[in-house]
Formats: structure tokens, C-alpha cells, sequence
């Protein structure tokens, strides 16, 4: 997804040096940022040219921002970590480097990643299953 605005451009920017250790001391905002969102994402917002777009967004789409952040929760975050790391190291037991691993969960939108953290929590689904999944959508595209 591109950036809407010059200002979160480069806001994204420094997310992205900062998953990429290359940026010293980021602020508690780079941080969370960073810790939350894909690398694929984070890359979208960052690549995005400057050309036509405004230094910054108006106020609405803050207040949406912001609304849709109240609904993030700690607890939520976290459970995504765990879930994350779950199917990196099932995606590991099925010959993957980290790397790899990476790539594929990348490769999948966050929608279906949210429906199968539903589907392990709620009905039962292996993370076997789901990272058997996840090769088949990433590596036969």
C-alpha cells in the first residue's frame, strides 16, 4: 500500500531502516511501528514516491488512524507474535531457513494470516497444516 502522505513516507522510512538495523536510537513510535507491521508492508509504505502527495494527511484520516489504533490491543499484538513464531518454526520443521520462512509468511495477506490465527484458536487447526498452507500459496504463485 503506498503512503498518503510526504510525512508518513518518511516515517516508514526510518520503520523500515530500523527492521533492517540500520537505524540507531528510533523512537518509541519507530519501534512500535516496526514490531507490528510486515517487512513486505512496511516496504510498500516506504517505496512510495513523493510526487503528488501532501506533506501531510488532514485531519479525518487522523481520527481514523487513531481509532482503528484504539482497537490494537497489547494483548492482541502479542498474540500475533506468538502466532508468527509458531509458523516460523513450523515452516523451519518443513526445511526452510528463517529467511525463507519469512518470505513465505510475507507472501500472504494479512486477512487469510488473521483467519488462520482465528481457525488455531477457535477450531482447533494445526500450525502444521497452516504452514504446509502457507508453502503451497508462497512457492506456487
Amino acid at each position: 500500500m503506498p503512503s498518503k502522505s510526504k510525512s508518513q513516507q518518511r516515517f516508514m522510512g526510518m520503520v523500515r531502516a530500523h527492521q533492517k538495523g540500520e537505524l540507531e536510537e528510533p523512537s518509541a513510535a519507530v519501534k512500535k511501528a516496526a514490531k507490528s507491521m510486515k517487512k513486505k508492508d512496511v516496504k510498500d509504505f516506504a517505496k512510495t514516491k513523493h510526487k503528488g502527495l501532501p506533506e501531510k494527511v488532514d485531519e479525518t484520516h487522523l481520527y481514523v488512524k487513531e481509532s482503528i489504533d484504539s482497537f490494537i490491543t497489547e494483548e492482541l499484538v502479542d498474540k500475533r507474535d506468538q502466532f508468527f513464531e509458531m509458523l516460523v518454526e513450523a515452516l523451519q520443521n518443513e526445511g526452510l531457513t528463517w529467511e525463507e520462512a519469512d518470505f513465505a509468511i510475507g507472501e500472504v495477506d494479512d486477512h487469510q494470516l488473521n483467519m488462520w490465527m482465528h481457525e488455531i484458536e477457535y477450531e482447533g487447526k494445526s500450525v502444521e497444516w497452516i504452514a504446509e498452507e502457507i508453502i503451497k500459496l508462497a512457492y506456487q504463485k
